[in-house]
């Protein structure tokens, strides 16, 4: 499948809100200040794989909805 940028989203969707693991939850706890979560919460859920994400370098990039869903127990 042709991955060109122009083909990575489909067009009548919305592209992935992602971020780094650190400013997913700077946006969460801004979201939600009563809302409890580290990045190491984020980082043991990547481990795992109860989160995914993509390796840039050393950074692991996940998607803010994603975080929410996993927060929320989906």
């Amino acid at each position: 499948k042709n991955m060109h940028p122009t083909n990575a989203c489909p067009k009548n969707s919305t592209p992935p809100h992602l971020a780094t693991i650190r400013n997913a939850v700077s946006y969460v706890k801004d979201l939600r200040q009563d809302c409890y979560i580290t990045e190491n919460m984020l980082r043991v859920a990547v481990k795992e794989g109860r989160l995914r994400s993509i390796k840039v370098g050393n950074r692991n990039i996940v998607d803010v909805d994603d975080v929410l869903a996993l927060l929320r127990g989906n």
